[in-house]
């Protein structure tokens, strides 16, 4: 764990995913327009389809597009204690119910928190080697690392032809994968019970039922229901389930609930 005081910045998901749809929005209308759809990107070099024959693979020191463009950048618990300084979401105003950690953004530029330096010119993280595993697997040279740079115009824009090739290969791709999953609250109830301090009197006691949905493949209009879970009892960070497949999240979820474990 990061020597030093522990520093979260807690707020509600509704008010996070607000501030987070200002920044993106101020954010690309500086930019170019992308000319493929990044979320059907890959961040591996080694699935890659567009990239240009014999084009060098870009020098992070230089670029820094990809840690300034992405305002959610989720962390797993034990990456965030080793950071110490992290956002927590909840899923709701009046409920302490913790639904993600993240990285955290300076919400005036929209930039991580942790970005040293001039974008396209020298740049650095100031946590690198605490760095969470979202930002270890994304690969320079990947079809997404050129894409963002093309946006951020620190290289040549594709193609009238390019475009149109690679545009139907990368909106065709199907890997099976969870793009999109959500914590949310799905009921609250009230019940009175005998007050163990105080005999002979009764005490309400609020029950809240938290449910997960997944989206495969970008498919936010099938969802597919993953969990249900009382939060005294069970953890889960939404983000954590991202990549897997609906089998390997199900395999996961089981695994913990055998074990007991909370988190």
């Amino acid at each position: 764990m990061k020597s030093g005081p522990v520093r979260i910045t807690r707020m509600p998901m509704a008010e996070f995913n607000e501030r987070v749809a200002r920044l993106d929005e101020e954010k690309r209308s500086r930019l170019k327009p992308a000319q493929l759809d990044v979320t059907r990107l890959t961040k591996y070099v080694s699935d890659s389809v567009t990239v240009r024959s014999g084009e060098p693979i870009p020098e992070c020191i230089t670029c820094g597009a990809c840690c300034d463009i992405f305002a959610v950048v989720p962390m797993a618990v034990a990456e965030s204690e080793r950071l110490g300084d992290f956002i927590e979401v909840t899923a709701d105003p009046e409920l302490d119910v913790v639904v993600d950690r993240l990285v955290k953004r300076d919400f005036v530029t929209g930039r991580c928190a942790n970005l040293r330096g001039e974008i396209g010119r020298e740049i650095g993280c100031s946590v690198y080697e605490l760095r969470p595993s979202v930002c270890r697997a994304f690969e320079a040279g990947s079809d997404k690392c050129h894409e963002l740079r093309r946006m951020y115009g620190l290289e040549p824009q594709l193609t009238d032809e390019e475009v149109a090739l690679f545009g139907p290969v990368t909106r065709a791709r199907k890997i099976g994968a969870i793009t999109n999953s959500v914590c949310f609250v799905d009921s609250v109830s009230i019940s009175m019970e005998r007050s163990e301090e105080m005999p002979g009197m009764y005490e309400s006691k609020r029950s809240v039922n938290m449910k997960i949905v997944a989206a495969v493949d970008g498919d936010l209009e099938n969802c597919i229901e993953l969990h249900t879970y009382n939060p005294d009892q069970e953890n889960w960070l939404q983000s954590e389930f991202i990549g897997m497949t609906i089998e390997e999240a199900r395999q996961r979820i089981a695994a913990r609930s055998e074990q007991g474990v909370s988190n």
